[in-house]
């Protein structure tokens, strides 16, 4: 497997999204136990304990649906599917060899605006047992960054709904951004933006 450095070298990644054989996205942190990587079958098991837990569904009702075993093998399908232009990105999180959570772009698209470019609207969702050790944090800057220096996209978003206090202090205090609100499906939620330019002018190594 051929791994790349990314420019500021907290993580190198394998990214073959249209190979012929066995498309793929692998990210592997410098700094922790923590890989990024496409789906396999042989994460069935774990992923169905993922969404089937919940507390990791508290916040997201998008993940809803996902509790049987039909469902997650039909989703794995999906998730190694790589449109061109990319549509989504979802991705297991693997801490110390194993299976704790997911990441990525749920959505890709156009820029909102009408311009040229691409934005995508990343998440992560990590098991209790794998919170607090700095994975969300290490998972969610190198998904920005491999997306907008690699994948070339011109923003990352994040959104999220205000009851969800632990992400929001991710972003606040982690990625010291300010949020804006936006009329959500259950009132008011909020939306972090992180454009291209602004985020390769910085340090986040």
């Amino acid at each position: 497997m051929a791994e790349h450095y990314a420019s500021q070298s907290f993580y190198t990644h394998d990214t073959m999204l249209y190979a012929e054989d066995n498309p793929h996205v692998i990210i592997r942190s410098a700094k922790l136990p923590l890989v990024l990587r496409s789906p396999t079958s042989d994460d069935a098991a774990a992923l169905l304990q993922i969404f089937s837990d919940p507390r990791n569904l508290e916040h997201d009702e998008s993940a809803g649906g996902l509790d049987t075993p039909e469902a997650i093998h039909a989703m794995i399908i999906n998730w190694v599917a790589f449109t061109d232009p990319l549509t989504h990105m979802s991705l297991v999180i693997e801490a110390e060899g194993n299976a704790v959570g997911v990441g990525g772009f749920g959505w890709i698209g156009a820029l909102k605006d009408g311009s040229d470019g691409r934005v995508g609207d990343a998440g992560v969702m990590l098991n209790p047992e794998a919170r607090g050790k700095d994975y969300a944090y290490e998972a969610m800057r190198m998904t920005i960054d491999h997306a907008l220096r690699v994948l070339q996209f011109d923003e990352v978003t994040i959104s999220l709904t205000k009851a969800n206090t632990a992400m929001r202090g991710l972003m606040d205090k982690k990625f010291r951004l300010p949020p804006k609100e936006f009329k959500g499906d259950h009132g008011m939620d909020l939306q972090y933006s992180i454009k291209k330019d602004d985020w390769l002018s910085q340090l986040h190594s």
